[in-house]
């Protein structure tokens, strides 16, 4: 299913996601955010700003307002928003290195259609050089193996990996920042390449209230099998936010997201898949636990776009999840998620009905 096809030459606008905690010396003065928010200190010069749930600061003061470095990840679902960033006295290489694990299970009444996907993220790197103020580098290196069953006892068929590189700037602006983000990747499932242009933007309008957001543009070019009929792929998405603060260690948000795709075919008309959702939630900083719980709830739709009364696929879902993060040691933290979704659906490439699925992700990552 076309569900979790990749990605193509993107245009983005509005990205951030927010960041509490520094190292463990400053962590009584981190101020927990939200995924696709910022972190702010008093004079808006320090910003953290991403596209999932991994965006972090720095704990440092700057001079003049200058922003310090923002922390864009590539994934699409947000993780947990902080994690541990840390920067030097003088000189040389700072970022953020981990791994982690995603299970995304399906489970049906009837438990034969059992079906999900397992991920493993084995390199998420974001890496900032002294040398080059406010530009941001990054890799990421992932497998993915679809199954059939429950995850405790699948059966697994098809395999994917994914290799992304990227590269991106920061600028700073009214209270705020804003930031242009550049990638280009390989999957070997279905053997194309990809392109995104990304843009991304946070702003605190006052000690209480901050908006944030990003959009991008993605481009798949037809790959080099011979007869294939899969010409090309356009993708876009946007996330847009607004967050209240309540206290330094509370705050409430609220995110609207919606993605479309359009797989260009050799006949039978073009694949368009629209997705939309909205979530709520909120965070609380426990010092030196990180928490959030979100509620939200969405559609997803897949059609001919030659002949929209031909659905693939249909589906209706409410969602309510949890993330946590805790420092193992000074710039070791641990995080993860867990998120059961409540899907209705029905089309031609699904199973009709109810279905429930269980996601979860566990990861760990190093700050230097």
């Amino acid at each position: 299913m076309m569900k979790n096809t990749y990605l193509c030459i993107s245009l983005a606008l509005f990205a951030g996601q927010a960041a509490a905690a520094a190292t463990a010396e400053n962590a009584a003065e981190a101020e927990q955010e939200w995924p696709s928010s910022t972190k702010s200190t008093g004079n808006w010069d320090v910003a953290a700003l991403g596209t999932t749930g991994q965006a972090t600061t720095t704990g440092d003061k700057q001079e003049d307002n200058n922003v310090d470095i923002a922390r864009i990840s590539q994934e699409q679902q947000s993780v947990h928003w902080n994690t541990v960033d840390s920067s030097l006295d003088a000189g040389g290489l700072h970022g953020n290195i981990g791994s982690k694990i995603e299970i995304d299970d399906t489970r049906w009444k009837n438990n034969t259609k059992n079906g999900g996907k397992f991920k493993l993220a084995l390199i998420q790197a974001w890496l900032r050089h002294d040398e080059l103020p406010g530009w941001y580098f990054g890799y990421w290196n992932a497998r993915e193996d679809s199954y059939s069953g429950q995850f405790s006892n699948q059966d697994y068929g098809s395999t994917n990996t994914i290799n992304e590189m990227y590269i991106g700037k920061i600028n700073e602006f009214y209270r705020g920042n804003w930031g242009v983000e550049v990638l280009g990747g390989t999957e070997s499932a279905s053997k194309r390449w990809k392109g995104r242009l990304k843009l991304w933007g946070e702003s605190r309008f006052t000690d209480k209230w901050s908006v944030s957001g990003y959009i991008f543009r993605e481009y798949q070019p037809q790959s080099n099998d011979s007869g294939n009929g899969d010409l090309e792929h356009h993708i876009m998405e946007m996330e847009p936010a607004l967050q209240y603060r309540v206290n330094p260690d509370l705050g409430l948000y609220i995110r609207p997201y919606y993605s479309w795709e359009k797989q260009v075919r050799q006949s039978w008309g073009n694949i368009i898949e629209e997705e939309w959702k909205v979530t709520a939630g909120l965070w609380r900083n426990w010092y030196p636990l990180l928490t959030s719980l979100y509620v939200g709830f969405g559609n997803d739709k897949i059609y001919n776009n030659a002949n929209r009364s031909e659905v693939f696929y249909n589906g209706k879902y409410n969602f309510i999840g949890a993330t946590a993060s805790y420092p193992i040691v000074d710039n070791l933290r641990l995080y993860g998620e867990f998120k059961a979704q409540f899907t209705k659906s029905y089309g031609q490439w699904t199973n009709e009905g109810h279905s429930w699925n269980p996601f979860t992700i566990v990861g760990i990552e190093y700050s230097f």
